[in-house]
C-alpha cells in the first residue's frame, strides 16, 4: 500500500535551524591552507550565514510539492515497480544509485528493459585489451582519489555512529561534511559556485536536516562494507547498459572493463561534469538517457 505524503517542515524545526546556525561554535583555521586541511572556513561560513539569513526552504518545499509523494513499507526496488503499476520500466543511477540499478538489471531481467549508469563499477580482466592514453588518466585519476579522498568511506563504514552525533547536531558541521564532496567531486575548477548556486547547495543539504538522515545515509557504507557486495560481484548483468562517463566522475570504467560485467549497448564520454551529473549537467545526462532508452522500446 502507498500512502499519499505532503511535503511539509514544521515551523519550529526551522526556527531551531537560525537558532543553531546563529549559535555556531568555529573552528580554527591554519592561514593559507584553504581547502587543503578540508572544507575551508571563511567558505563554510558564508555559507551557513546564507542558510540562516536569506535560504527561502518554503521555496524549495514548493517546488517539491509540484510532484506527487508517497510512503511505502518496502525492501526493494523492483517491488515498488510492482505496486506502482510498471510492467516495462528503465532505471537510471550514479554511484549508490548505479550500484542499485545494476542490481534491479539483474534480478528483474523480465521486467527491467535496461540500465543507465553514470558511475559503474567494473574490475579488470586478465584478457583486457591495453589501455588506451585516456583510459591510463582514468585508472590514475581513481588512484589518486584512493589515496587522497576516501577518509569519509573508512569513518562511515566503520564508525558511522559516532559520527552521526556531530552532524545531526550541528547544521554548520553538517554543511561542511556534504559541501567538501561538492567541491571535490564536481567539475568546478575548485570553484563551487561555478557549477551550483548556493541554494542548490543549501536544498540539499537541508534535505538531510530536517530530515534528519544523514546518519541512516551512512550506516549504508557500514552495511555494504560489511556485506562485502559491492559494485558487480555477483555475475554479469545482461539486460541492455548504457555508460555515461563524465571527466571528474571518481571513478570511470574503460569500456573493456565493463563489458564484462554488462551488456553494453551505449557508452559516451562527455566533456564537462563531474559526480553529481544529473546537477552538472543536467541537460546533457538527459539527452543520453533518453537516447537510450529511445532504442529500447519495444
Amino acid at each position: 500500500m502507498i500512502e499519499k505524503f505532503t511535503v511539509r517542515v514544521e515551523d519550529a524545526v526551522l526556527d531551531d535551524l537560525k537558532t543553531r546556525l546563529a549559535r555556531t561554535r568555529w573552528p580554527d583555521q591554519m592561514d593559507g591552507v584553504g581547502w587543503d586541511y578540508g572544507s575551508e572556513l571563511g567558505a563554510v561560513r558564508e555559507l551557513c550565514e546564507y542558510w540562516r539569513d536569506k535560504f527561502d526552504w518554503r521555496r524549495v518545499e514548493a517546488e517539491l510539492c509540484r510532484y506527487e509523494h508517497g510512503t511505502t513499507q518496502i525492501d526493494a526496488e523492483i517491488e515498488l515497480m510492482k505496486r506502482l503499476g510498471y510492467a516495462r520500466y528503465g532505471a537510471q543511477g550514479g554511484d549508490w544509485g548505479a550500484m542499485i540499478s545494476t542490481q534491479i538489471g539483474r534480478l528483474d531481467p523480465a521486467h527491467c528493459a535496461g540500465i543507465h549508469l553514470n558511475m559503474a563499477i567494473a574490475f579488470p580482466a586478465p584478457d583486457a585489451p591495453a589501455l588506451t592514453e585516456l583510459e591510463q588518466k582514468w585508472v590514475a585519476d581513481f588512484a589518486a582519489f584512493q589515496a587522497g579522498e576516501t577518509g569519509y568511506q573508512q569513518i562511515q563504514g566503520t564508525k558511522p555512529q559516532t559520527l552521526g552525533y556531530g552532524l545531526t547536531d550541528s547544521p554548520a558541521g553538517l554543511c561542511a561534511w556534504i559541501v567538501e564532496k561538492f567541491r571535490t567531486w564536481s567539475d568546478c575548477g575548485g570553484n563551487l559556485e561555478s557549477v551550483y548556486t548556493k541554494d542548490e547547495l543549501l536544498a540539499n543539504v537541508t534535505l538531510y536536516w530536517v530530515t534528519k538522515t544523514i546518519n541512516s545515509s551512512m550506516r549504508l557504507y557500514y552495511e555494504t562494507m560489511k556485506s562485502g557486495r559491492v559494485g558487480v560481484t555477483q555475475g554479469r548483468v545482461e539486460v541492455p547498459t548504457a555508460l555515461a562517463i563524465f571527466p571528474k566522475e571518481i571513478y570511470k570504467p574503460p569500456r573493456a572493463w565493463a563489458e564484462k560485467s554488462y551488456d553494453v549497448k551505449q557508452f559516451t564520454v562527455f566533456e564537462k561534469g563531474g559526480h553529481f551529473a544529473a546537477m552538472e549537467q543536467p541537460k546533457a545526462l538527459l539527452e543520453d538517457v533518453r537516447r537510450f532508452f529511445g532504442g529500447l522500446r519495444a
